[in-house]
């Protein structure tokens, strides 16, 4: 039987039937809590929210990206009642949705943005299709 107190992002804790316990270790979250408390599964699956943006079903830090529309707000990431937001310097097309990634088509002339959901964060790739898009400028300008 799991002791509850003792579940963490990675660890949890069973209470053996002799009275011992044992300690089950990952070295990475396999679980995060819902809103409501409850510890489920690590999900990093992407739905649209009624709002339009995009969010993970289930990881260890709020994690939503755009919808599309405005660049301000690229990236949210919450955690513990704090909150970074990161922007994109143009508009941004609405994604495209496949698992856990979100694709961001055209952000510059034969540029697409992929953003991925993690466990605990998320990473960005910009996939440059042309020769010539390698040599817009506005590339090296991106931080």
């Amino acid at each position: 039987m799991a002791v509850d107190s003792a579940t963490t992002e990675s660890s949890q804790v069973f209470a053996n039937p002799d009275g011992t316990f044992t300690q089950d270790m990952h070295a990475a979250p396999v679980r995060a809590r819902r809103d409501g408390g409850t510890w489920a599964p690590i999900d990093t699956s992407l739905v649209r929210a009624s709002d339009g943006s995009v969010r993970a079903e289930n990881t260890t830090v709020g994690l939503t990206f755009s919808g599309g529309g405005s660049g301000d707000g690229l990236v949210t990431l919450e955690d513990k009642g704090h909150e970074l937001q990161l922007g994109w310097p143009t508009v941004l097309p609405e994604p495209r949705l496949d698992g856990n990634t979100a694709t961001y088509a055209g952000v510059l002339p034969d540029v697409d943005l992929k953003l991925t959901a993690l466990s605990s964060g998320y990473t960005s790739v910009l996939v440059v299709k042309t020769p010539e898009a390698a040599g817009n400028p506005a590339l090296s300008k991106i931080t």
